[in-house]
């Protein structure tokens, strides 16, 4: 009986089923001597599964400190990163010993340093507008990840080594300069850019007396700048080029041309626009009104059984069957119909405004009167003729258009 009772409390008993009491780790996590929120991480030596996490309690990924945990007596890496201090503070590892029934404290100070950059132009000291990132070898430090900081600023860093990277955003130039951060000192980096003469042009469209959003933009026109004296592109605004806008140019003469994507519209170009320092130039160009056109064909017929669905609806396959040479006719069984079509001025059939390839996409077109021809491709044969179809500004117009299929065995 006596024997089962001390097995009893030996099993109770955690200093008995080998040293396993607890003890408490306080941490407090110093930036500057200002205690800080800190993401905590505690495991034993050559363990990758951790005692304790911060991620995983109450309030976390970061809690305050001074913060308290138990654990039990052993040997542990106490693993600490400041949170939410706005830069980019590298975590540190502490070994610490925790013994049954004692508290072990822990201040981790994070040595820091602060590094101010300015961008100023040479000369005259003014500043310079810019953006800015922090490297350490190829990994990025400072800002987040794609993005930029625009200057002037100042951040703490860890010490150590990094790379600055500055670009002009007036001229698009840049520079890099290596910094070294070091503990309780304030690093100043100033980098000068030449002074240029430089200034801004924005290119607008009108339609109806109204701006075109810039959102929408790219669905009317592609612009290009070009160096007026000698003609050399210098930037073609398409896409998302033009979210960018206004754009900064050295100060000079430059021509725009403005290619419409409208079919029937013509390019424009503006020749000789001054560019002067410091200056911005806002072009505003007024194009045609314009409606949406929507073409689609239909097959009235389709093949009879699926031998005559694979030989003329499957044009790779037409050879092997000793049919005739291939032509594309479309899916099998699928009545639509690929066509071409021609945009033409009343009483012309010689696509002398627009042609259209794959007619089932909406295009814009310049409000007006037409007369359109479409076709099934590969079969001009088959062109059929819509005469007056009236676009009006804003409207969409659809048509759509029959046709027998092409070789079809009855």
């Amino acid at each position: 009986m006596l024997n089962f009772l001390l097995f009893i409390m030996a099993a109770a008993s955690p200093a008995w089923a080998g040293g396993s009491e607890e003890g408490t780790l306080k941490v407090t996590t110093l930036v500057r001597g200002e205690s800080v929120a800190a993401v905590v991480r505690i495991n034993k030596p050559n363990d990758s599964g951790y005692e304790y996490w911060s991620m995983y309690q109450p309030g976390g990924p970061a809690l305050a400190t001074p913060l308290s945990v138990s654990l039990p007596s052993g040997e542990y890496h106490l693993h600490v990163k400041p949170y939410g201090v706005k830069s980019p503070i590298f975590e540190l590892m502490v070994p610490i010993s925790i013994e049954a029934g004692k508290i072990e404290e822990q201040r981790v100070e994070f040595p820091v340093g602060l590094l101010k950059v300015l961008t100023e132009e040479e000369g005259s000291g003014k500043s310079v507008a810019a953006t800015a990132r922090i490297n350490q070898g190829w990994k990025n430090i400072f800002p987040d990840y794609a993005t930029y900081q625009n200057t002037p600023f100042e951040v703490t860093l860890s010490p150590g080594k990094y790379t600055l990277k500055v670009s002009n955003t007036r001229d698009g130039s840049n520079k890099a300069v290596d910094v070294e951060i070091k503990a309780g000192q304030t690093v100043i980096k100033t980098l000068t850019f030449p002074a240029k003469q430089v200034g801004t042009m924005d290119v607008r469209l009108k339609m109806d007396g109204e701006i075109i959003p810039r959102v929408e933009f790219t669905q009317y026109a592609e612009v290009t700048i070009f160096d007026s004296a000698t003609h050399n592109q210098v930037m073609s605004l398409n896409h998302s080029q033009f979210f960018g806008q206004p754009d900064t140019y050295p100060s000079g003469i430059y021509d725009i041309e403005i290619k419409s994507n409208v079919i029937g519209a013509k390019t424009v170009e503006i020749k000789g626009v001054h560019i002067e320092n410091d200056q911005t130039t806002d072009n505003v160009v007024s194009i045609p009104s314009t409606g949406v056109l929507k073409l689609a064909g239909r097959w009235t017929d389709q093949p009879i059984n699926l031998l005559d669905c694979i030989h003329y609806h499957t044009p790779h396959l037409a050879g092997l069957m000793g049919g005739p040479p291939p032509v594309s006719r479309g899916k099998c069984l699928d009545p639509t119909v690929y066509m071409i079509a021609w945009i033409s001025t009343l009483g012309r059939n010689d696509g002398n405004v627009g042609k259209i390839n794959n007619s089932g996409i909406p295009r814009k077109l310049i409000a007006g009167i037409y007369d359109i021809t479409a076709w099934p491709k590969d079969h001009r044969e088959f062109a059929q003729t819509i005469k007056g179809v009236e676009i009006t500004s804003g409207s969409l117009v659809q048509k759509e258009l029959s046709f027998r299929w092409p070789d079809l065995k009855k």
